[in-house]
């Protein structure tokens, strides 16, 4: 009878993993894909909206950007609220989820982003409110931003702005030569920073509630309240801005760990 009641309870339990791994796939059963590529100028400035899924943007070596796009929802409605719409020439592209102004309702479409640009691409303004943000190699402007999820940043080379207020934050840069700025925040999460040990840089970071670390010797502060650092490295040509609130900063030298 006890061998009974417990083979009744593993059975029990591997209905219950089995309905509860089906959930996702449920709830995201209707799904429709985009694919389209834009001839681009090698500095085509790039902008992108989407309030719910990841992104990611992947340089390469030719004059065009090829988007590809999966959204997903959990009625066909939902599906077909979720416009992507392009706005598309030769020196400029504009990508955005639209929904209708009655978006309000729970659960909305998904929609997750793939990107290859030109590599001398400028990304004028990449914007996400839930979501992960995800760029590799780009040389032009980097400036991405989300709500709700990380956001990294690697192989970049000219100025980078990079920001969210719920999840990491972490940039990798290979050349600072034609840098003028690089700012990276963060209010909940952490932020982690590589760039050349030769770097030029006037650096400041600072902290409301975490510690600030580096391989580099760095004057760094611990106050009553959080952390801070200011000084120059080399000529101090490439101005560099860490801030944080609850969560710590890491400098890295050598383009480690990133």
């Amino acid at each position: 009878m006890n061998q009974l009641r417990r083979n009744a309870a593993l059975i029990a339990t591997a209905v219950f993993v089995v309905l509860a791994a089906a959930l996702p796939a449920a709830a995201s059963q209707f799904r429709d894909e985009f694919h389209k590529s834009y001839p681009a100028s090698p500095n085509v400035n790039i902008s992108l909206s989407n309030i719910n899924g990841s992104v990611q943007i992947t340089a390469w070596d030719k004059n065009e950007v090829q988007l590809d796009a999966v959204k997903t929802a959990n009625t066909q409605e939902k599906l077909n609220e979720a416009e992507i719409r392009v706005d598309a020439s030769d020196n400029s592209i504009h990508i955005e989820t639209h929904y209708p102004s009655r978006f309000a309702n729970n659960n909305p479409a998904t929609v997750e982003y793939q990107l290859q640009v030109p590599r001398s691409a400028r990304l004028d303004k990449i914007e996400l409110v839930n979501g992960k943000l995800d760029i590799d190699g780009v040389k032009g402007e980097v400036y991405g931003s989300s709500v709700n999820g990380s956001v990294t940043g690697q192989s970049l080379s000219g100025d980078v702005e990079l920001s969210t207020v719920n999840g990491s934050v972490r940039s990798e840069l290979v050349d600072m030569g034609k840098a003028h700025h690089v700012k990276l925040s963060s209010v909940n999460g952490h932020i982690e920073l590589a760039m050349p040990k030769d770097a030029n840089a006037h650096l400041t970071a600072n902290t409301v509630s975490g510690s600030i670390s580096s391989d580099f010797s760095l004057p760094i502060h611990k106050g009553w309240v959080g952390s801070n650092l200011d000084t120059t490295l080399g000529s101090g040509a490439t101005q560099v801005e860490l801030s944080n609130v609850n969560g710590s900063i890491k400098i890295h030298g050598g383009n480690a760990g990133i």
